[in-house]
């Protein structure tokens, strides 16, 4: 479009702009109008999100990675040690590991039952890798936990463990389930890579558990599936096991300051 008309007036609309590198900025000129997500808020056309550190034993983040990996696989002899190493590399490896991923749901589903299912509400993990979240879903099926689904994409080479969760046609009736409530359908938790941290509207979604490191309007994406309205609702919660206190502090910095203030906060319990 540049090269066919390179001096047409260009007007866009978003609700992500590429903040922290002026992209959008650079390629459509100033703003004409700005909607905080303050003003969403104080309209009733969004509800206020609140964030939440949790588990900083579990974070991927600031901490020595061979620690955690030790951590995370005493029980390995030294030579699967290293064969998980060379196979996945320990900053794949340390989010992936089943010991930590069981203790994330133990946390996540003792939080979840008294904060958030007494009214109703649903719930998202967003996980850092599609291995990671079928063992999600074995964890949590494990320690008897609300009815989980995962909804990942497929591949050419897709694993049988894998496989079951990239239906797209039982992807949809779950999705659709997961939008009825409570009384209509108990799935309650759906865990996800990639697919549906953009544009997926489902108001019963409350709470995002975050596993993952998301970064600019990827991570305003994600986090936005937790403020659409909806009665009883009064905010939606982020609680981030990734990283607490960490990357997403500062990155939420970015979209709670100036242009894009508001909206956001943070509570502990």
């Amino acid at each position: 479009m540049n090269q066919v008309r390179p001096n047409v007036p260009k007007i866009a609309f978003t609700g992500t702009p590429l903040i922290t590198a002026d992209k959008t900025r650079n390629e459509f000129g100033s703003y004409i109008d700005i909607y905080t997500t303050e003003q969403a808020v104080a309209d009733g056309t969004t509800v206020q999100i609140l964030y939440e550190g949790r588990q900083p034993k579990t974070k991927v983040t600031g901490d020595s990675l061979d620690e955690l990996f030790d951590q995370y696989f005493a029980d390995r002899t030294d030579k699967e040690k290293e064969q998980i190493k060379r196979r996945y590399g320990t900053q794949q490896a340390i989010p992936e590991a089943p010991d930590r991923i069981r203790e994330i749901c133990r946390d996540m589903v003792g939080h979840y039952r008294p904060v958030v299912q007494p009214n109703g509400f649903k719930a998202m993990i967003v996980t850092t890798s599609r291995n990671a979240a079928a063992t999600y879903k074995q964890m949590l099926d494990e320690i008897d936990a609300p009815e989980s689904a995962v909804i990942i994409s497929g591949t050419h080479n897709g694993t049988k463990r894998l496989s079951p969760h990239t239906d797209s046609n039982k992807q949809k009736q779950q999705i659709q389930q997961f939008k009825q409530p409570m009384d209509e359908s108990p799935l309650t938790f759906l865990i996800v890579k990639d697919m549906l941290l953009t544009g997926f509207d489902a108001p019963l979604c409350q709470i995002v558990y975050l596993d993952r490191k998301l970064m600019d309007h990827s991570l305003l994406q994600a986090i936005t599936r937790v403020n659409r309205t909806r009665k009883g609702k009064s905010c939606g919660y982020i609680v981030d096991y990734y990283g607490p206190s960490g990357y997403l502090s500062e990155a939420l910095e970015v979209f709670t300051s100036g242009r894009c203030q508001g909206g956001i906060g943070q509570y502990r319990r």
